[in-house]
């Protein structure tokens, strides 16, 4: 893990381990982050939230954003 940028072992983290509060800590962290960074944690997120029933389903208006931001990275 020492190998590892700081920004994959915050994605690895989320993926041996989901949970909404590391989620959202990446969702807000992940905007400074490089693009091909972005995209990997655009991928560990939905792939987080649908674990935790965050991706689909009625959402609450703050949800259905971060889920909108998060779409656009994975088309862009």
């Amino acid at each position: 893990m020492a190998e590892l940028s700081p920004e994959e072992g915050r994605l690895l983290q989320l993926k041996t381990n989901p949970s909404e509060k590391l989620s959202m800590e990446i969702f807000s962290e992940m905007e400074s982050w490089a693009s091909e960074f972005q995209r990997k944690a655009a991928t560990a997120l939905r792939d987080c939230w649908m674990i935790l029933g965050k991706w689909n389903g009625k959402q609450s208006k703050k949800q259905t954003d971060k889920i909108r931001k998060v779409k656009s990275l994975l088309e862009g």
